[in-house]
């Protein structure tokens, strides 16, 4: 048999082009919603909205939850993010060169102007160590009404663990309760804590979930899991038996994470996405067993960060980086004072009609890299906290 003309349709030549170029529009028809290419930013919704800022180290502040005192809210800000950023893997630091510690801090920002306080941890906790929280939450005991402030923490130079603090307000203490340490939890990057007593330990910590926003802790595969790789997962922490159990597999850079103790939100970064599941919890000689059914998702045009449920709305108020291209170039400069700052962006899933809708968007001028936003409904705030931006964003709802 005669070969085939050169020119002929499906000649070698001509898929060495076209598989690449199919891969690339793949990639480009999948990720773009998320990445923001080709979007071009309107500010939406920030006349009403004050940055507030306080001492040097009050920036950086990833995450922020409400308090149980109106107008109060706690944080944890890492100031030297901006030199080791270990959940993406960017480091600037010298060679000899330490990043310090962080803090948690006490927000009134309700007051004129705010009241920015930060905590004093006791000394059975070496906070200047090897400190850096991401994710918090706050707890209150039934029981007991014992406050506890959890809060993940990426040691630089260490495994990573949970923490656990209980807070005097008036003090402006926290008292270390306990560290939650354990090779299932290598990279967590958010908490959802579970109120039910029958589900803590004896000293009253609470049982949790937990994402691991990435499978690989360092390296190469670890920036392109980010994209490619269904790899990151949600666990179970069961305060009970002391154990980390099975929650989600399969997940594309499982974030943020919030909901009750019969439901859960997590979201997928760079899916776009926020995924609700069911929380069933069934007991085996008077030890919990739990276990996660997917109920549903909704889908955001933005590269999705941390989460907070508002029970009263059966909200979830979503915040993230609306241009994922801009913030992923925005990491990897050292130089970010001089560099564009990327857009920020909260909008919120009303889960009951499955309908979103955006609460505010900021070109980045007012306040980069959003990643947590909170409704205060007694006080009408949006409060919104960022990753690499001074203090904390407050807008009137």
């Amino acid at each position: 048999m005669a070969p085939p003309p050169k020119d002929y349709w499906f000649h070698l030549k001509y898929w060495a082009l076209i598989i690449p170029a199919a891969y690339v529009v793949s990639f480009i028809y999948s990720f773009g919603p998320v990445m923001g290419i080709g979007r071009k930013m309107v500010d939406y919704n920030v006349d009403t909205c004050e940055k507030i800022s306080g001492p040097t180290d009050f920036n950086f502040c990833e995450d922020v939850v409400l308090s149980n005192v109106s107008g109060v809210a706690y944080t944890t800000c890492d100031p030297e993010r901006h030199l080791f950023n270990k959940v993406m893997g960017h480091h600037f630091l010298e060679e000899g060169q330490k990043a310090k510690s962080s803090d948690f801090w006490r927000v009134n920002y309700v007051e004129v102007p705010a009241s920015i306080e930060k905590f004093t941890i006791n000394k059975e906790f070496d906070s200047t160590s090897d400190f850096h929280p991401l994710g918090i939450t706050f707890d209150i005991n039934p029981e007991t009404n014992e406050q506890i402030l959890a809060s993940v923490n990426l040691a630089h130079y260490g495994d990573a663990s949970i923490e656990f603090f209980t807070v005097d307000d008036e003090s402006l203490t926290l008292t270390h309760k306990r560290t939650v340490r354990d090779a299932k939890i290598y990279n967590p990057n958010s908490i959802h804590i579970i109120n039910d007593v029958r589900l803590r330990a004896d000293d009253g910590t609470p049982s949790f979930f937990f994402t691991n926003d990435h499978y690989f802790t360092s390296g190469f595969l670890k920036k392109i899991e980010n994209y490619f790789l269904y790899l990151s997962n949600v666990g179970f922490y069961n305060a009970r038996t002391g154990k980390v159990e099975k929650g989600i597999n399969g997940l594309l850079f499982a974030n943020g994470i919030t909901g009750t103790d019969e439901f859960l939100f997590v979201a997928e970064t760079y899916a776009g996405t926020i995924k609700k599941y069911d929380i069933q919890i069934t007991f085996v000689d008077d030890v919990p067993q739990v276990n996660l059914n997917y109920v549903k998702e909704a889908f955001f045009y933005m590269a999705v960060d941390n989460l907070r449920y508002v029970a009263e709305k059966d909200l979830v108020v979503v915040a993230g980086h609306p241009k994922g291209i801009d913030a992923l170039i925005f990491m990897m400069v050292k130089d970010k004072v001089n560099a564009v700052k990327p857009p920020s962006q909260v909008d919120v899933w009303d889960v009951e009609s499955g309908e979103t809708k955006t609460l505010l968007v900021d070109n980045g001028e007012l306040f980069t890299t959003s990643t947590t936003g909170l409704i205060d409904l007694v006080n009408s705030k949006l409060i919104v906290s960022s990753l690499f931006d001074e203090g904390l964003l407050i807008c009137d709802l």
